[in-house]
């Protein structure tokens, strides 16, 4: 075989169904190699940065590697937000990248990059295949790296003559899975359980690490046994079932005062699997000196980075809470009534959408997310875009079960559309539903065609209100109205999605668009993306006591 083939035969091999890619003059043996077989199934992108951030979202949803294929140097470039985003939401991704022949590299021919250099700060590691047989060998610990301890991507070079380069080889027998999961030492374990039991006001802060371990119903079995209600961090609203008595929202930029004032006021933190990012923490500045903090997370780097801890647990979340929880299954359910008042409050909150006066024709997002919440069924994947419309989701809408809201911590804007379809591949039975602004979506809308041609039935609500609603909101409050290039000349998004082959329809007041909902989730069954362009008030922008997510 050659070793286009070995490549193609050791991703078969690894259980890899898709192969995320745009082709390019050094791929064309890959993609040869491809066209041979059926087990990896090629989907081929208009625009690298869709590629990986497909990868990006097929592999949260289905807990495997997404991997994308991408050439030299402009492909390489391209790529790079959906590898930065990979990094940033601890994703399991590999990018593979068709690069040039050694015999004319140090030549600066066509396109060349210094890949390994370009992709280190954003990789756990990178390299550039020199042997036939490393194509298997160094494929196989690729795939293996980015899930091993803390989920990131890692980058692979195959110069093309390796590519072409034929050899007598048979495959090894694959590597057996390391299943191992890591759990802090005993005495660590003993001192946590030890502030637990004698904490009078403890709380959760439950991170990405509770969906990368799948210990959900580990970390509910704990809040229960300690009295302790649970906030999530900033876009990880479905790692708790929001409608758990002791759910208290989501911190962030769209974060109620009260879930804030419920962290402020416990005098045990058990911080599961954050890395305490900046808009979860107000800025690092959450966690107070007389609080007590035991911080769980896979990554040792982690651990006292933001905040000293007084316990640091360096373990996989669900192993590690599955031996609190045996230690604490002793003890009668602490009562949490002490947390009462404030949980109350919060569900005052949350179960009073406000009203924001619209437009003639116009529609708010409180429109959007309460139509959404009443009509989508909650096993539907919500994908989000960097957007204002994130708070109004946050508080608004609710996440019942595990692992079904995707949104971008890193910032990316155009995430969504492609995160959303790699979703939809990973769970082809489920509603896959994007709220994305409408200069998000601008950015990526190309790829309506690879929706259409791949048949992937998703559903796109584009927020339109002509603007970077987050810059406009900003120059709004902070600049004295000033704004400058915020404003946006938009095309009629439903009659773009009919020109790709999609359904497309526009929404000009609630009804129109409850109706739409309903008719674009019968269209997706079908395996027809559906998009709904939604007019959305110019003005409507963050909710009350919410702020956008800038860094000052």
């Amino acid at each position: 075989m050659n070793g286009a083939e070995l490549f193609i035969k050791t991703l078969a091999d690894e259980g890899i169904e898709y192969l995320f890619s745009l082709p390019g003059t050094c791929l064309m043996d890959i993609y040869d190699a491809a066209s041979k077989q059926d087990q990896v199934k090629v989907i081929v992108t208009r625009h690298e940065q869709v590629a990986t951030l497909m990868a990006d979202g097929y592999s949260r949803v289905s807990g495997k590697p997404g991997v994308a294929l991408v050439s030299r140097g402009p492909g390489s470039c391209n790529a790079a937000i959906g590898v930065y985003s990979a990094f940033g939401e601890s994703s399991p991704v590999l990018l593979v990248v068709g690069s040039v022949s050694d015999n004319i590299s140090h030549f600066e021919p066509f396109e060349i990059l210094d890949f390994q250099t370009f992709f280190k700060p954003m990789t756990k590691w990178t390299h550039e295949i020199h042997d036939f047989k490393q194509i298997e060998t160094v494929t196989r610990r690729a795939l293996r790296d980015t899930q091993a301890g803390r989920p990131r991507p890692v980058v692979l070079g195959i110069p093309m003559q390796y590519s072409q380069m034929t050899e007598d080889y048979e495959l090894v027998e694959a590597p057996q899975a390391v299943t191992a999961k890591t759990v802090p030492s005993d005495s660590d374990l003993e001192k946590a359980i030890n502030i637990l039991r004698s904490a009078n006001k403890p709380i959760i802060i439950a991170g990405g690490g509770v969906a990368r371990s799948g210990s959900y119903q580990e970390l509910a079995k704990l809040a229960e046994a300690c009295g302790a209600p649970v906030v999530t961090t900033w876009l990880r609203n479905s790692v708790f079932p929001n409608e758990h008595r002791l759910y208290m929202g989501s911190l962030g930029p769209g974060a109620f005062t009260v879930s804030w004032e419920a962290v402020e006021q416990a005098d045990v933190v058990f911080a599961v699997g954050t890395r305490f990012s900046e808009f979860s923490t107000k800025r690092f500045t959450l966690i107070k000196a007389h609080q007590k903090l035991i911080h769980l997370d896979v990554d040792v780097k982690e651990i006292h980075k933001v905040f000293a801890a007084d316990v640091g647990l360096v373990g996989d979340a669900k192993s590690t809470l599955q031996k609190l929880n045996q230690a604490l299954a002793a003890l009668a359910k602490a009562d949490s009534a002490q947390w009462d008042g404030l949980i109350a409050k919060f569900n005052e909150l949350r179960n009073a959408v406000p009203k924001f006066p619209r437009e003639e024709g116009k529609i708010t997002n409180a429109d959007v997310v309460t139509i959404m919440d009443r009509i989508l069924s909650k096993d539907s994947i919500v994908v989000i875009d960097a957007a204002t419309f994130d708070p109004w989701l946050s508080r608004y809408y609710r996440f019942t079960e595990p692992n079904t809201f995707l949104g971008c911590s890193a910032g990316c804007m155009g995430f969504g559309f492609p995160a959303a379809m790699g979703a939809k591949l990973a769970e082809p039975s489920k509603p896959v539903v994007l709220a994305v602004g409408d200069g998000s979506f601008a950015m990526v809308m190309q790829d309506l065609a690879t929706a259409v041609r791949d048949r992937i039935g998703i559903v796109i609500i584009v927020t339109n209100n002509s603007t970077y609603g987050n810059i406009r909101e900003r120059q709004r409050k902070d600049f004295n109205g000033r704004i400058i290039g915020s404003d946006l000349h938009n095309p009629e998004f439903g009659e773009v999605a009919e020109s790709f082959g999609a359904w497309g329809k526009k929404a000009d007041t609630p009804e129109q668009f409850r109706n739409a909902l309903q008719e674009a989730l019968t269209v997706a069954e079908s395996g027809r993306p559906a998009l709904i362009n939604v007019s959305l008030d110019i003005n409507d922008g963050m909710p009350h006591g919410s702020k956008p997510p800038v860094a000052r």
